[in-house]
């Protein structure tokens, strides 16, 4: 009994080492996807706010112009107005986004955010299959802890491994058994 408590705690640590390993890479895969795709998002929002502000402007200049030629109404260029202000804010709040995401990319891969410079001078379109394409990744997934994850039989090889160690603790403490008993043919008597 002691060879087997000396021994399996060590077994069951490589076991954890190796799982500890998997999750670790795992995680970064998922890490890096995750992040990637948020970045892209936002860039994405970006770009999108920033044809919308286009728009806004014509429609900003078309409702002045309808205006001073009696077409439009003085609330129709209020609202073309209150729709450009409101589309700019919308776009600084999305610049700070994306530079958050960006930062946070850099941070959990350790990766230079030069290396992502190309996808700012994606279109709108392109930006939008991207993300299509890095969608369909089977690993950009919340990581649930069930009993066919490994961060599942993590858990389950580390509470073993507490209980072994638990044991091997108090097991000086224990108490001895002896069990003894004779066998004999005799016949039975009353």
């Amino acid at each position: 009994l002691k060879i087997e408590l000396w021994l399996f705690p060590n077994f069951k640590q490589k076991n954890i080492d190796q799982i500890n390993y998997e999750v670790g890479i795992n995680d970064y895969e998922v890490q890096f996807k995750v992040n990637l795709l948020k970045y892209i998002l936002d860039l994405y929002k970006e770009v999108t706010i920033s044809n919308s502000i286009k728009k806004a402007e014509t429609q900003k200049r078309e409702a002045k112009l309808g205006f001073d030629l009696g077409q439009k109404t003085k609330i129709d260029v209020l609202r073309s107005e209150a729709n450009y202000v409101s589309l700019n804010s919308k776009k600084i709040s999305y610049e700070n986004e994306v530079k958050n995401s960006l930062s946070k990319f850099v941070e959990k891969t350790g990766l230079n955010s030069e290396q992502l410079g190309f996808l700012k001078n994606l279109s709108e379109s392109e930006l939008l299959s991207l993300i299509e394409s890095l969608s369909k990744y089977k690993t950009i997934k919340e990581n649930i802890i069930t009993e066919n994850t490994l961060l599942f039989e993590k858990l389950v090889l580390n509470k073993e491994n507490e209980d072994l160690s638990a044991e091997s603790l108090t097991q000086s403490e224990w108490p001895e058994l002896k069990i003894q008993g004779s066998y004999t043919n005799s016949a039975d008597s009353f």
